[in-house]
């Protein structure tokens, strides 16, 4: 229960790492036998490495010579297919990893606080989260399935969004594949 006048405050979601996205992407290939057609690899900035013309976030990308693996327009649309056939096939997303430090004021109400919680300063409690795309999609599924706005909801909706890809794998639902449309137009 939360105590009657007391302000909630949003959950903190600070240094957060993710890992397993090209091993999740060979996973997806091997099950489709599609490799042929893969089109991620090192972003080099501009048209060094895959190219921005080919990079699947290139509406915002931000990948300027810094030598990440990113993921091709190609390979996401392999890998939103997957999602939405669902069921096993869907399982890569267990194979991306996130560990997230969570600040929070919450006390006894929040569900992930662990007895190893470290205390900060004014009864704030920072929890260290291990998890991955699949639980992180489900969680988010339910919170839009309830419609829920609270402050906590919210904080965690906008953190899904700042992870790589999260738009895309977690916050997918299908809609562009059952219109017959590819992610990009």
């Amino acid at each position: 229960m939360m105590e009657i006048g007391r302000e909630v405050k949003p959950v903190e979601f600070i240094n957060t790492d993710v890992w397993g996205i090209e091993h999740a992407l060979r996973w997806c290939h091997n099950l489709q036998n599609t490799w042929a057609r893969s089109d991620s690899g090192l972003c080099k900035g501009g048209d060094d490495g895959i190219g921005c013309v080919h990079c699947a976030i290139r509406q915002r990308c931000s990948h300027f010579y810094n030598r990440e693996f990113v993921l091709g327009i190609r390979d996401m649309e392999l890998m939103q297919g997957l999602i939405w056939a669902g069921g096993e096939k869907a399982e890569f997303l267990r194979m991306i990893h996130v560990a997230v430090d969570l600040v929070t004021d919450m006390g006894k109400e929040a569900e992930w606080k662990k007895d190893a919680a470290g205390k900060m300063g004014d009864g704030a409690v920072c929890v260290t989260w291990d998890t991955n795309y699949a639980k992180l999609r489900e969680l988010y599924k339910q919170i839009r399935k309830h419609g829920d706005r609270n402050v906590q909801a919210v904080s965690f909706k906008r953190w899904i969004k700042a992870l790589p890809y999260g738009r895309e794998l977690i916050e997918y639902e299908g809609e562009e594949r059952r219109n017959g449309e590819t992610m990009n137009g």
